[in-house]
């Protein structure tokens, strides 16, 4: 007997769930038919007041919005497309003043850091370059040659 009190309880229970369900689901709905009303009503007003209006007013009103339009769109799209040459043009600058420095970078040091030294005679030459060149090393610029001078 008991079970089937707490049987009853629990078909009860799913019964007033259902209830509410079905009650926010009607209040949903009439909320929903309410915007509807209300932007039938003003799709009614801007007819009334679009018919007011000769077609010929009608299509320049239409024309406009489209020309507003797509002056609007081209002007985003010329944007985006100057961004993008912009950033492409500072790429390619630094890209450009990098490979001048790395260019120009080596012989500027070079000359700046390279020194003539007057030798008395040709036998301190002999001395510093040693037998068959040994002393004398490349540069990595390939500026020296182990020449004589």
């Amino acid at each position: 007997m008991r079970e089937k009190e707490v049987q009853i309880d629990q078909k009860l229970s799913a019964f007033d769930n259902r209830e509410k369900k079905l009650k926010e689901q009607e209040e949903r709905t009439q909320s929903i038919e309410t915007k509807v009303s209300e932007t039938l009503e003003q799709v009614k007003q801007k007819l009334e007041q679009t018919s007011a209006m000769s077609q010929d007013d009608a299509k320049k009103m239409l024309i406009e919005t489209m020309e507003n339009e797509a002056r609007h769109d081209a002007a985003k799209h010329i944007k985006v497309i100057e961004d993008e040459a912009k950033q492409e043009a500072e790429k390619k600058a630094k890209k450009i003043i990098a490979l001048a420095i790395s260019r120009y970078a080596g012989e500027y040091s070079s000359e700046r850091t390279v020194s003539v030294v007057a030798l008395p005679n040709d036998e301190m030459k002999g001395r510093i370059i040693g037998r068959e060149g040994r002393n004398i090393r490349r540069s990595g610029s390939g500026n020296r040659n182990g020449s004589h001078h």
